[in-house]
């Protein structure tokens, strides 16, 4: 049986779809680029370009507003808001990590309105090099809560820990 060209281009595509699907789905892909990491990036961009730079005067932590600790992502928003109108040194005030995460963020969002062929790309490179991809996602995960330890230490160790919230007031 003798094929053609268009067949066998056919046939690649076919295999080539079948192959990027599981591509797509791959851990590595999917923690940078999946469904959930869209939404939050397209949130939080959307967030940061409303959200006044300087905060709106609300408590929106509750981990500072019960225990008077900045979590890790205390000032992340502000930080990604300065960012978002060209206030790096606001911005790195505010969080060292916010002008990080707002870059992060417009990645995936560029990412996901790629054409389904780009991304497949991507999410093959990614399985190709998936160990460094990994490696660079955790660390940054690290890297971030280690800030937000060594922030609540310092916060600690500076100012004293007074439980400043009505939560505790009757302790």
């Amino acid at each position: 049986m003798n094929h053609t060209t268009a067949q066998c281009a056919r046939a690649d595509t076919a295999d080539l779809i079948a192959d990027s699907s599981d591509a797509l789905r791959a851990p590595t892909y999917r923690r940078w680029f999946g469904k959930p990491t869209v939404r939050i990036a397209w949130l939080a961009v959307i967030i940061s370009l409303l959200h006044p730079p300087h905060g709106l005067g609300l408590p929106i932590c509750w981990l500072h507003s019960t225990t008077g600790i900045p979590c890790p992502g205390c000032g992340l928003t502000r930080s990604m808001s300065c960012a978002v109108r060209g206030a790096l040194t606001e911005s790195w005030a505010y969080h060292p990590f916010g002008v990080l995460f707002l870059a992060f963020f417009v990645l995936v969002i560029v990412v996901s309105l790629l054409p389904r062929r780009r991304r497949l790309e991507l999410a093959r490179f990614l399985q190709r090099h998936h160990a460094p991809a990994d490696a660079l996602y955790f660390g940054l995960a690290a890297a971030f809560i280690i800030f937000g330890i060594a922030r609540a230490a310092t916060h600690i160790a500076s100012a004293g820990w007074t439980l400043n919230a009505p939560f505790f007031a009757g302790t």
